[in-house]
């Protein structure tokens, strides 16, 4: 009965440490989606200090990109998983391994996106690059 305990206790502690370890693997990067019928819809939500947030782009030039409504994420050895703070909150789920995002409402899965981990500056540039191309028309 002691070793099946011992067994029982190491193993949670050992899970514990590898879901922790990885716990920021994510943050100061953007996890890039795509979505719906035909892929073409795309997302992007930052990660920063163990909080996930959409990002929303400054106004004035050169443009930056700011979070917007922050909420905070936790992982297990295989995924990442958020939800919103809205009245009718959703919850997603992110496969480490395979960098697809399930979104949940209640206990209906809404969709399922393939995503890619990009760098800030380089969602940044992308912004600048749409500006420049609409300032010349």
């Amino acid at each position: 009965m002691k070793t099946l305990r011992y067994i029982l206790l190491i193993t949670f502690f050992t899970t514990s440490v590898f879901a922790e370890e990885g716990k920021g693997e994510l943050d100061g990067k953007v996890l890039e989606c795509l979505h719906g019928k035909y892929g073409v819809t795309i997302t992007h939500w930052i990660f920063d200090g163990m909080h996930v947030s959409t990002p929303l782009v400054t106004r004035e030039l050169p443009l930056r990109i700011q979070q917007g409504n922050r909420v905070e994420y936790s992982t297990t050895a295989n995924s990442i998983l958020w939800k919103t703070s809205d009245v009718r909150s959703v919850r997603y789920t992110l496969d480490r391994k395979t960098l697809r995002l399930k979104k949940h409402y209640r206990s209906k899965e809404l969709s399922v996106s393939e995503c890619q981990v990009i760098a800030l500056r380089e969602l940044e540039a992308r912004y600048q690059i749409l500006m420049q191309h609409w300032n010349k028309k």
